[in-house]
């Protein structure tokens, strides 16, 4: 189990901190309260038994049958011949990394189209997450107002920060679309990407922009 940190039990036995869990037959594995994080991630040796679909066990809706796990979902798993739960690896890792409200950002490519003002607000200035976020895309409750102009649909990525003409500001993640007509203002880095994955609504962020590696060959 990795990601966020829960209160885990096996059994009724509270285990300590997230690491590698033998498991056996009828054991009984419960994920409670959240103390820190958005998403716990549970991966199961040789793969759970979800069906395939190109090239994907995951679940999407219109292209599997279920699209979520609800209340009762039973998942089948992948095992070997001649199984050994004995696990002598106890991994350790620390949670601090996504306790941050700092993002590192990139400028997007339309990011000159900011004038200073903008700049000063974008970089001085906290956000808060909306309750409307997913895996596709983050939504920020505070406005940034602008005059920017509307631009021809563009590439997007995840990590892409979009500025609307109404002043919101979209953060978007792994589940992004391919493109949008919104301002590209900003470009998360994949560990910004991570962090803004363990976020809650509510949850305040700073963005702090990043100096591009390649920018002091080009600097006198």
């Amino acid at each position: 189990m990795a990601g966020a940190q829960a209160l885990i039990r096996l059994n009724g036995d509270e285990l300590e901190g997230i690491n590698l869990i033998s498991i056996r037959a009828n054991d009984v594995l419960e994920i409670g309260a959240f103390l820190s994080g958005a998403r716990l991630y549970l991966g199961v040796r040789y793969g759970f038994k979800s069906p395939k679909i190109l090239g994907s066990r995951s679940f999407y809706a219109g292209l599997t049958e279920d699209s979520f796990l609800s209340k009762g979902a039973k998942i089948k798993y992948f095992t070997e011949s001649n199984p050994n739960s004995e696990l002598n690896a106890k991994p350790k890792w620390s949670t601090d990394w996504f306790q941050t409200e700092e993002i590192l950002v990139y400028p997007g490519p339309d990011f000159h189209l900011l004038n200073e003002n903008l700049r000063e607000k974008l970089f001085s200035e906290s956000f808060r997450i909306s309750p409307q976020s997913n895996r596709m895309g983050v939504q920020l409750l505070e406005l940034l107002e602008n005059e920017l102009p509307e631009l021809p649909t563009n590439p997007v990525f995840p990590g892409t920060v979009q500025l609307t003409s109404g002043g919101k500001i979209v953060i978007l993640l792994r589940d992004a679309q391919v493109t949008g007509g919104y301002p590209r203002i900003l470009q998360l880095p994949e560990e910004s990407q991570w962090i803004m994955a363990q976020k809650w609504p509510g949850n305040k962020l700073l963005f702090k922009l990043k100096k591009p590696e390649y920018q002091d060959f080009f600097e006198p």
